[in-house]
C-alpha cells in the first residue's frame, strides 16, 4: 500500500493523454513579424507599385510625362535607381527616379526637424515674493529646457491682498534682464487676467 499523509488515503495524480503532434512548446510552430519600415508602407516602390501606368519624374526633377510602369522601372534600373511612388491619389500616379536610400534619409531628416520644431512649450510659475537664490533656481530649470529646444513661459500670478502690479511688473523686468543673457525673448511680459506672464526661447 502507498504511503499516507495525516492518515488521508493516497491518491495518484490524474493522467490526461497528450494531443496529437507532442504539445506543449515543443509542438507548436513559432511566428515571428519582421518590423517594417514606415516609409516602407507609405511609398511603394518598383514592382510593388500597382499601377501600370504612371506620370514620370526624374532625379533632378524634369517631367518624363506618362510611361508604364515596366518602362519607368527599366529606366530607374539603367541608372541604379529606384522608382519610387509619390502620389497615389493622382492620375496616374506620380513617381520619381531616386536613390531610394537617400530619399529616406531625406524624409527622417525632414521627420526629425518637424519634431524639433514642433517642441512643447513648458511653463514655470514663480511667486511675487521671491528671493535671488530661488529665481535662480527657477531659471536654472528654464535653462535645461532651453538646451531641450522648447520654450519656456514665465508666469507670475497676482494672488493676495499685498500682492500689486508695481510689484510683479518689477519682478518681471528682474527674470527678463537675467533670461536676456541665455534666451531669446519671444514674448515681452504682458498681463492677461490676473496673471503676468512671457516667453522665452532658443537663440
Amino acid at each position: 500500500m502507498a504511503p499516507t499523509n495525516n492518515n488521508r488515503p493516497y491518491s495518484p495524480r490524474p493522467h490526461f493523454p497528450r494531443p496529437a503532434g507532442g504539445g506543449g512548446f515543443a509542438g507548436r510552430k513559432r511566428f515571428f513579424v519582421k518590423p517594417t519600415d514606415p516609409l516602407t508602407l507609405k511609398y511603394k516602390r518598383n514592382e510593388d507599385i500597382q499601377s501600370p501606368v504612371l506620370f514620370v519624374i526624374t532625379e533632378e526633377g524634369d517631367k518624363l510625362g506618362e510611361m508604364s510602369k515596366l518602362a519607368a522601372i527599366q529606366l530607374a534600373k539603367e541608372k541604379n535607381l529606384d522608382l519610387v511612388e509619390l502620389s497615389p491619389g493622382a492620375t496616374p500616379p506620380v513617381a520619381k527616379i531616386i536613390s531610394w536610400s537617400k530619399f529616406k534619409y531625406d524624409q527622417d531628416k525632414k521627420k526629425k526637424a518637424n519634431k524639433n520644431s514642433s517642441q512643447e512649450q513648458k511653463e514655470i510659475w514663480f511667486k511675487a515674493f521671491i528671493g535671488d537664490g530661488d529665481i535662480d533656481h527657477k531659471l536654472k530649470r528654464a535653462l535645461e529646457f532651453i538646451d531641450k529646444k522648447h520654450t519656456v513661459k514665465l508666469t507670475v500670478k497676482q494672488r493676495g491682498r499685498r500682492v500689486n502690479d508695481e510689484m510683479i511688473i518689477s519682478l518681471m523686468k528682474r527674470l527678463t534682464e537675467k533670461c536676456a543673457e541665455f534666451a531669446k525673448i519671444i514674448q515681452e511680459s504682458k498681463k492677461n487676467g490676473n496673471q503676468y506672464s512671457m516667453i522665452i526661447g532658443p537663440k
